[in-house]
């Protein structure tokens, strides 16, 4: 069979009349090719230059997830485009690729359908990969298409064709890429947090807003808390409770995923800022 499929139906293959001919085509074939390898190599590089130069590309996982992309990218065009050469080669030495190509489709359509679901996962993988939608360290919940399943927890490894969630009880879950559904990432966008401190009528505003200000100042300046902040926390408004009671209002912008944690934060320590006097000064918090 393999001797079927390979043989010539031409002869004089190495003459000089042949030489002339077909052989000067497959230089020709050769030499673009190697062409079209040098400026898709370029422009793939030009590419893999501007994603890493964006600014959601910083940090160590997020630029080896760029050289993984690039580098499927840049298989996938070579492997394409040297399969052409090849068939381009063997017809002008003879070779009848009728028989070739078909036996090429039947096993194609074969493995099609025995990993079809193995190809989906690793297309769905690639496109994950390619357009950002999430990386190791994200807080996300994953729908799935099998019953609608919802798993929830922070990203611990990311393939072309497995997603491991680690969820808050401390299970892994490894989920295909192809049976992601939806994904809602909880580390993206922002959330806003206030949290209001209840100033009882009668008592110095005043103080209590200079007291606040320099606390928003002090968490501003810890660099373990103010990594987690997109701005804030500020005082941004004084409002009437009710006739016994004026709130201020401090507002921080942080991830979705960080929002309960600042809030926990920053009411923690207005009650400890506050603790000598619970009587007089009431913190509660809202998001």
């Amino acid at each position: 069979m393999p001797a079927a499929l390979l043989a010539t139906t031409q002869a004089g293959i190495g003459t000089p009349d042949w030489l002339r001919t077909n052989g000067v085509r497959i230089a020709v074939v050769v030499l673009l090719a190697l062409a079209v390898s040098r400026l898709g190599g370029l422009a793939i590089k030009r590419m893999q230059r501007r994603l890493e130069s964006a600014p959601s590309a910083t940090g160590a996982i997020n630029l080896r997830r760029t050289t993984t992309v690039m580098g499927i990218v840049t298989s996938a065009f070579r492997v394409v485009l040297w399969t052409i050469v090849g068939l381009l080669i063997l017809g002008q030495i003879g070779v009848d690729l009728g028989p070739l190509i078909a036996g090429a489709g039947i096993v194609g359509v074969a493995l099609g359908f025995g990993a079809q679901s193995l190809v989906r996962d690793f297309l769905s993988g690639f496109f994950i990969m390619l357009e950002n939608q999430f990386t190791v360290g994200d807080a996300v919940e994953l729908t799935t298409d099998v019953s609608g399943t919802h798993v929830s927890g922070r990203i611990e490894a990311l393939t072309l064709r497995t997603t491991a969630v680690r969820g808050d009880d401390g299970t892994l879950h490894v989920v295909p890429n192809g049976n992601l559904h939806i994904v809602a990432n909880r580390s993206r966008g922002q959330s806003t947090v206030e949290v209001e401190v209840h100033v009882p009528r009668g008592e110095d505003l005043e103080h209590v807003r200079s007291l606040v200000t320099a606390l928003c100042r002090e968490i501003r300046a810890d660099e373990r808390l103010a990594a987690r902040l997109f701005s804030g926390p500020d005082v941004v408004g004084v409002e009437q409770v009710n006739a016994e009671t004026v709130s201020l209002r401090v507002r921080a912008e942080t991830t979705p995923a960080r929002a309960d944690e600042v809030k926990d934060e920053i009411t923690l320590r207005l009650e400890r800022r506050f603790a000598p006097a619970p009587h007089t000064v009431d913190v509660g918090a809202r998001s």
